[in-house]
């Protein structure tokens, strides 16, 4: 004999949509920790008549008159072609909010329900002039909201503060809203995916404040243009952030980031605790063809873990001098980059002040209008890049107050300019109290120095060509005063060109209080000075200076082999000296080609 047939009571059939004044409970699903909710979906359609009920075949006309009906775990289902003028809502929690135009599943005990289509309308419905008062859409714990238009929002597009849960944000398109997605204090599981923002008077997503534990995952693409141009409202704010993340300890991805014609920042994070993390896995590309005097990557007070894979930053048309394209400030944090590629005008490429650990893994940077690269007051440095070039500024490259690490221009071997051009009015390359260092394959055009380094240390210069463009010039030029510092790793010069035709110029200037503390070593340097007076070589070891001096082999080395100066003239009526012929002025032990000096 067979089983008996037992009804499920969670399983309510309405063969009459259309008298359900509730509209259409289909069947219990599973609720939020397994336990078991009935729930109901609620049809809302702007053109229908004023007295619907929610049903299929007579839809709430408002989204507060569905909200005013709704129990939690309710899913609102607002018809294509609607437009909710003047109106906002509230999500409660578990509920869902769903435009017409996708295909949206409930999970039921009886398996997944695929709802059907309501209309043959093609739009996806629209909220209006959302009011002053909350975001147009306002997230509940647990709750999703999806392909909806957003226009004209006097607040957020969609706002979270507080929640928890699961969140799901997907396939909306926010346009002229104060901000387009808002989220504050949270720590829920966000999913963020495939949304459209533009034309935000203030940030198009702002993330404030996040709690530890939370997540939030932007997935798919989000497309953010033109955030901080108020078309149709006042600037109250006018920041126009792409992505704005404000303190916080949660964890943020995001996947693929579009951000175009931003009047500030495409990226600004600022007070990020030390157990947050910021994550960009795919590359990101900010093409700007509008112009913006601030940075495109702001990092500021932050001692989470920032990692970014690739950037490529292109501001050309910049009207007025403006922030480097990526500026990094007082953040005792890991930041890492991995190519970093940025053609600018009117600014720099990257700045980086007192900062904890800094890692660049290649790329080029070409501005005009500002330092191409200038690092200062950090922890630990492996930075690296293919060429820096910069124009119509004072300094091209600036490096100081490094304790460990490495800095490194490479360029293509044997190609000098394949590391970049450097062309300026005072420093080429500006090193202070800076270690680890590298210069290969530049062209350097400058009026002060070609290269300048004042208390530092394991400087290497090679296959460059350093010209001068004024008087009182010198090529390279190492001044070292504080011993307390050195480590005695060398300056290694290897077969760059240096030439001047001013007056006054000096090739090579070093001098260090303490030979013992540092090498120097110059090879194959070709040096041609035209100017009256000139000199190709000045070095001072002072401390070898006591006569009766001895050459030890070992650290405080000054070595030179190959060098050639060229073309030297000494001033009317004066005498040339064996120095000044060989054109060079050497103190302390040295090796000259092979041979003791003096």
């Amino acid at each position: 004999m067979g089983d008996f047939t037992e009804r499920n009571s969670n399983v309510v059939v309405t063969r009459d949509s259309s008298s359900d004044p509730v509209a259409a409970n289909l069947m219990a699903a599973i609720g939020p920790n397994g336990t078991s909710v009935r729930v109901s979906l609620i049809h809302v359609n702007s053109n229908a008549a004023a007295n619907g009920g929610g049903s299929l075949a007579a839809p709430f006309q408002t989204l507060a008159a569905a909200s005013a009906a709704a129990s939690p775990g309710a899913i609102f289902y607002a018809h294509a072609d609607s437009v909710f003028a003047g109106e906002s809502i509230v999500l409660g929690d578990n509920q869902r909010l769903l435009g017409a135009g996708l295909n949206y599943t409930i999970d039921t005990n009886l398996g997944p329900i695929v709802i059907p289509r309501a209309t043959n309308g093609t739009a996806a419905p629209l909220i209006l002039n959302a009011p002053l008062g909350g975001a147009a859409i306002v997230l509940g714990n647990d709750t999703e909201v999806s392909n909806f238009q957003i226009l004209q929002s006097f607040e957020a597009g969609i706002g979270a503060d507080g929640v928890t849960g699961s969140i799901r944000i997907a396939n909306n398109n926010i346009s002229d809203a104060f901000r387009g997605i808002d989220i504050r204090n949270s720590d829920a599981a966000f999913t963020i995916e495939d949304n459209t923002i533009s034309n935000t008077v203030d940030s198009a997503v702002e993330l404030t404040d996040n709690l530890t534990g939370g997540t939030i995952a932007f997935t798919g693409t989000t497309t953010i243009d033109n955030p901080g141009n108020p078309l149709t409202l006042p600037p109250q704010a006018n920041r126009g952030i792409g992505v704005n993340l404000e303190g916080g300890s949660a964890t943020t991805t995001f996947e693929n980031l579009v951000v175009t014609n931003r009047s500030s920042a495409a990226v600004a994070i600022g007070d990020l605790d030390t157990t947050g993390t910021v994550t960009f896995n795919q590359p990101l590309t900010f093409d700007n063809p509008g112009g913006s005097p601030d940075e495109a990557i702001g990092i500021t007070n932050s001692d989470g873990v920032i990692t970014f894979g690739d950037v490529t930053l292109t501001d050309m048309n910049r009207l007025v001098p403006g922030q480097p394209q990526v500026l990094i400030a007082d953040s005792n944090n890991v930041i890492t980059f991995g190519q970093m590629n940025i053609t600018s005008t009117n600014g720099g490429g990257l700045t980086a002040l007192n900062f904890g650990t800094l890692n660049v893994a290649g790329g080029t940077i070409d501005v005009s209008g500002g330092t191409g690269a200038l690092v200062s007051g950090g922890t630990t440095t492996d930075i690296t890049f293919d060429s820096i070039s910069a124009s119509n500024t004072a300094i091209g490259v600036s490096v100081a107050r490094i304790e460990t690490g490495t800095f490194l221009v490479q360029g293509v071997d044997g190609q000098p300019g394949s590391g970049g051009t450097l062309n300026v009015t005072e420093d080429g390359i500006n090193l202070f109290d800076a270690i680890g260092t590298t210069f290969n394959n530049m062209m350097i055009t400058s009026a002060e120095n070609g290269l300048a380094a004042g208390n530092s240390d394991d400087i290497r210069l090679s296959n460059s060509i350093l010209t001068g463009t004024a008087d009182n010039y010198t090529g390279v030029f190492i001044l070292n005063t504080d011993q307390e510092q050195k480590v005695g790793r060398p300056v290694i010069l290897t077969s760059n060109t240096i030439t001047s035709s001013n007056n006054n110029v000096v090739g090579i200037h070093f001098q260090h209080v303490d030979a013992d503390q540092g090498d120097l070593r110059l090879d194959n340097q070709v040096i041609t000075l035209t100017g009256i007076p000139s000199l190709g070589i000045d070095v001072r070891a002072i401390e070898n200076l006591q006569p009766g001096a001895q050459h030890q082999n070992g650290p405080g080395d000054i070595v030179l082999s190959g060098n050639q100066m060229n073309t030297v003239t000494v001033p009317a009526g004066q005498q040339a000296t064996d120095n000044t012929q060989m054109n060079a002025n050497i103190f302390g032990n040295a090796i000259v080609n092979g041979v003791l000096f003096p």
